[in-house]
């Protein structure tokens, strides 16, 4: 995930609360999801479509105060990490 490979993380500038393994799994399963609705947008799309790839989920992650833990916190972390993958530095989603 290149969120971890940010660099003030990597030189110990800034840290965040978790670490790659406590959210690797949720990440992943995000990831599926974002891959399939852009798959399902991509083949209604004309022509080219340029994108950030990553949205502003690294902004979400910057935010993120503890590692969820429960069922309702992942499935809110997962569908949080999903909606700003979509969403650009404006906000705006790409939908």
């Amino acid at each position: 995930m290149s969120f971890f490979n940010h660099i003030s993380l990597r030189h110990g500038w800034r840290k965040v609360p978790f670490g790659r393994r406590d959210i690797e799994e949720l990440t992943q399963c995000a990831s599926e999801i974002v891959v399939k609705i852009r798959s399902s947008l991509d083949a209604r799309a004309k022509g080219i479509i340029l994108r950030k790839l990553s949205g502003s989920s690294h902004d979400y992650l910057w935010g993120i105060q503890h590692p969820p833990k429960g069922s309702s916190q992942t499935s809110k972390f997962i569908r949080k990490l999903v909606h700003a993958t979509f969403q650009d530095a404006t906000g705006g989603v790409s939908f």
